[in-house]
């Protein structure tokens, strides 16, 4: 992520069905304060619930409650 121009720190492991991030990802400057945050899914998956079939780590999570999860916290103003 560094080509990107962030600073990356990773937060769940695999399989985990914690609400948190897969990565937090933060400026340069700043690596202890995110700026937005990002989880990771199997290409193809589906975003809008449970995907038993292309997703073997978290098949039972819903992406996009997630997501909404993680904006209602407030850690940072993006999720990717």
């Amino acid at each position: 992520m560094k080509e990107l121009g962030f600073a990356l720190r990773p937060g769940k492991k695999a399989g985990s069905d914690a609400s948190t991030p897969d990565y937090y990802l933060a400026s340069p400057a700043q690596k202890k304060t995110p700026i937005a945050l990002c989880l990771a899914y199997p290409w193809g998956r589906s975003l809008d619930g449970k995907d038993h079939e292309r997703d073997k780590q978290s098949p039972d999570e819903n992406p996009g409650a997630v997501v909404v999860s993680l904006l209602e916290k407030g850690d940072a103003p993006w999720v990717i």
